[in-house]
């Protein structure tokens, strides 16, 4: 997947088989520049039907992006909660005097490869700004550097105002865009010099299972000025067959929809069919009137509503082949300028006495007009979803009961920051590690039962074992959190050698963080043994000898970071041990 194609997923499982609901979803920005010129950049199939490409802009007023950085930038990057979460608990143990991380880790801990690709800082040196992806920094240094703590930023201690930066939902899919990249060959529109950072995030737990949302911050890299402008989105949706589909709008929430123009979807669906929405949750800014028009006690946050919205049908309305096409769509006009007879294209919801065919319809749903200046971020949100019942008289329109309830609890759950409790649900992970395995769910609870198969337990949240023997086993979970618990059950073949394994025995460092003096403890036959410091890199960085059962070592020369540290003994066989140098 490019990082330039924001075409969102959203399946429906029906009998087992997963069938897609929507076939493409796109950005539109726009304004008028200082000279009065239109400014514009849209994203309609990804790949080549889009204005975006990957990659952060110069901060220096320019907004150029290489093709290198392009190039650099082309991917998207896929962040489990979970794995945050364990992260996390590896390094406050290692600060946590009382925690012993060979309990908890008894096979070591590896730091995900996409902690370190994941964008955090960028290239000061292109000019780049030396934030981009949000990130916690552990060792409270400016830098993101995962062998020191750090992690992309899911905001566990609540100490966020808003929810803009920071990462959310079980998986977060992360990307960087900009304008500049090269031609706009969708909207043919001048470029603006915008970058924006995208969120899709999903949630296991059954309440949002069904939910897609979008998140994107906007910056103005670019020295332009615009007024009268326009955020819009595209959506093609596609419900099993896309030849009979209908559509409609509910202004008051923000929201385009698409069902079944008649009674079967030929194959697909049968007469089981839902009812597919796209909702702007948060949209671009209101205008600053020093007052808090929304009662919320914060002056000047208010954000637009949706304007208007139009819908595309493939034998009537094409998509336009001038920017001043897609800009009059924006703004909820014909591509050349006049009027629609309404605002909102098709407002209500249906009651099987709508008399236009049904067709591959495609909607475009706006919000503005806004004032976007140099160096403005603001962020707009949406979520994409489906809605199935089996009540109702008309099988085409059973889906649109609960709907707009559903649509209200997707709007209180995401300005609560998608903080309300939702129940667990068990997806177990296997990652082999050494001799023996390490688990993970893709939601985290408050208390956890595994059992590996084998007579052993455990209630660590990210639990390590070695099998003594060779074979299949079942692995179950039981977690919990306050809004309920889940059980579920993953087979493994552990492919375990089987024999006695070397005793490892283990060691004491401490304090931790060190400053200038670290402590080792010893048993008393590893004494004499080859103590080794390396960085992260591997590079040998200090060598001394164990005296005593109690070494001190001085380590006030190494810079603030992250170590390892090995015993060498030929009586024993010791498990390295990180430690956090910090003067």
């Amino acid at each position: 997947m490019s990082a330039a194609d924001n075409t969102a997923g959203v399946y429906y499982t029906r009998n087992g088989v997963d069938i897609p609901l929507v076939y493409s979803t796109g950005s539109w920005i726009g304004g008028i520049n200082e000279n009065q010129e239109w400014k514009l950049a849209a994203s309609t199939y990804g790949g080549n039907g889009s204005d975006f490409y990957p990659g952060p802009l110069t901060v220096d007023g320019t907004a150029t992006a290489s093709p290198a950085v392009c190039s650099d930038y082309d991917q998207v990057f896929v962040i489990y909660k979970t794995l945050v979460m364990r992260h996390k608990q590896y390094f406050d143990c290692l600060l946590d005097p009382e925690c012993d991380t060979d309990e908890l880790f008894p096979l070591g801990y590896e730091i995900p490869e996409v902690f370190y690709a994941y964008p955090a800082n960028g290239d000061v040196d292109e000019n780049q700004s030396l934030v981009l992806a949000p990130f916690y920094d552990f060792d409270q240094d400016g830098n993101y550097d995962p062998s020191q703590g750090d992690y992309p930023f899911y905001d566990f201690n609540n100490e966020q105002d808003g929810c803009c930066d920071e990462l959310k939902g079980d998986i977060c899919l992360y990307s960087i865009v900009n304008d500049k990249g090269n031609a706009h060959t969708v909207s043919f529109g001048d470029p603006i010099g915008i970058e924006m950072h995208q969120k899709v995030y999903v949630f296991a737990s059954e309440e949002m299972n069904d939910v897609v949302f979008n998140a994107t911050k906007y910056i103005n890299r670019g020295s332009l000025s615009l007024s009268a402008a326009r955020l819009s989105h595209f959506i093609d949706g596609d419900l099993g067959n896309a030849q009979d589909d209908a559509y409609g709008v509910d202004a008051e929430r923000n929201m385009v929809f698409f069902y079944n123009g008649d009674a079967n979807d030929e194959g697909n669906f049968d007469s089981d069919i839902p009812v597919l929405a796209y909702k702007l949750l948060v949209g671009p800014p209101q205008a600053a009137n020093g007052e808090d028009s929304d009662g919320d006690g914060i002056i000047d946050n208010e954000t637009l509503p949706a304007s208007s919205s139009i819908a595309v049908d493939p034998f009537g309305l094409s998509l336009p082949n001038t920017s001043s096409g897609f800009l009059n769509w924006m703004n909820g006009l014909y591509e050349n300028g006049t009027a629609f007879n309404e605002q909102f294209h098709n407002e209500g919801y249906p009651d099987g006495t709508e008399n236009y065919p049904p067709s591959d319809f495609k909607q475009v749903i706006s919000a503005g007009p806004f004032s976007l200046l140099p160096e403005q971020t603001f962020c707009a949100e949406q979520a994409l979803f489906y809605n199935f019942s089996d009540e109702g008289e008309i099988p085409a329109l059973q889906g649109f009961t609960g709907l707009p309830e559903k649509a209200d609890a997707i709007q209180a759950f995401h300005d609560d920051c998608a903080t309300a409790c939702l129940t667990p649900t068990v997806d177990i992970t296997v990652e082999a590690i050494g001799d023996g395995f390490t688990f993970w769910n893709i939601t985290g609870g408050t208390t956890y039962l595994w059992d590996f198969g084998d007579g052993n337990t455990s209630q660590l949240p990210f639990p390590q074992h070695v099998y003594a023997q060779n074979g299949d086993y079942a692995v179950t979970l039981t977690i919990e959190n306050e809004c309920g618990s889940a059980s579920g059950a993953i087979d493994i073949d552990t492919e375990v050698v089987v024999g006695v394994k070397e005793t490892v025995e283990t060691f004491a460092l401490y304090p931790q963080p060190a400053g200038d003096l670290l402590n080792l403890r010893l048993e008393q036959k590893a004494q004499g043994a080859l103590i080794r410091v390396s960085d992260m890199t591997g590079k040998i960085v200090m060598e001394t000898r164990a005296q005593n059962e109690l070494t001190q070592i001085n380590i006030a020369n190494l810079a603030n970071g992250m170590y390892i540290l090995d015993v060498l003994s030929e009586e024993l066989r010791l498990q390295p041990k990180q430690f956090i140098v910090r003067h």
